[in-house]
């Protein structure tokens, strides 16, 4: 990832329109307004009145998605400013979707901080602890609220995606160890099999129980009732 040496020139007089337009803009007084350099201070910027622009959150994405287009593609200049959108897109009640492909074009490769690296065990470990803890007895309706269904599917998609792009050899080699890592461990199924005791009342299955206390998960229910698992 190098810089460049050079702005596109018609792209560039698109980014300076669209400035202007900002500067004469009348923002909503309850609005939190940004400061944007015009010119980067990496690219010889400074913090003069000139050079400086008070932006919305949104147009603030918006200029330095102009200003990423001034340059090539996958140099310094362009990866800086799309990563600067990154920073912003959290703060915005608006993304576009040509932003959210460019940001992940932004972060493929070498372009990736973490390319060719890898975490110790020991950090392994640690970021399996803390996303496990910040996941406990969180279902995707707790994490993602309305947009549940829609996480759902993007994993369900993301997932079917991969299958598809392995080759048959490395699909045997997932199935056998699925099933080795199965092997001995009691079904998923294995509940409908049971009738529940929860507090001396009878119930016909673990999902019945669960809904009449209002838990979502068996620990929970067994850390608060006295459960007894019934042979049918």
């Amino acid at each position: 990832m190098e810089m460049t040496s050079f702005l596109l020139y018609e792209p560039y007089k698109e980014y300076k329109r669209f400035i202007e337009e900002c500067r004469n803009k009348i923002y909503n007084s309850t609005l939190i307004l940004h400061k944007h350099h015009i010119i980067p201070r990496s690219m010889g910027g400074d913090n003069s009145k000139n050079n400086l622009v008070k932006l919305s959150v949104d147009d603030h994405i918006q200029a330095h998605y102009l200003f990423s287009k001034c340059f090539e593609e996958n140099s310094y200049e362009w990866n800086v400013n799309l990563k600067s959108i990154r920073i912003l897109k959290n703060k915005s009640l608006r993304m576009k979707d040509e932003m959210k492909h460019l940001i992940q074009k932004s972060y493929i490769g070498e372009n990736n901080p973490f390319y060719g690296k890898s975490h110790s065990e020991d950090t392994k470990k640690r970021l399996s602890a803390k996303s496990s803890e910040q996941w406990k007895d969180k279902s995707y309706e707790d994490a993602y609220k309305e947009n549940a269904e829609l996480e759902k599917e993007k994993r369900r998609l993301g997932v079917k995606k991969y299958w598809n792009e392995i080759s048959d050899e490395e699909k045997e080699k997932r199935v056998k160890k699925m099933s080795a890592s199965l092997k001995g461990k009691t079904p998923w199924n294995a509940a409908k099999n049971f009738k529940y005791l929860v507090d001396d009342v009878i119930y016909d299955n673990i999902q019945e129980a669960l809904s009449h206390f209002g838990y979502k998960h068996l620990r929970n229910l067994k850390n608060n009732h006295k459960v007894i698992k019934i042979r049918r």
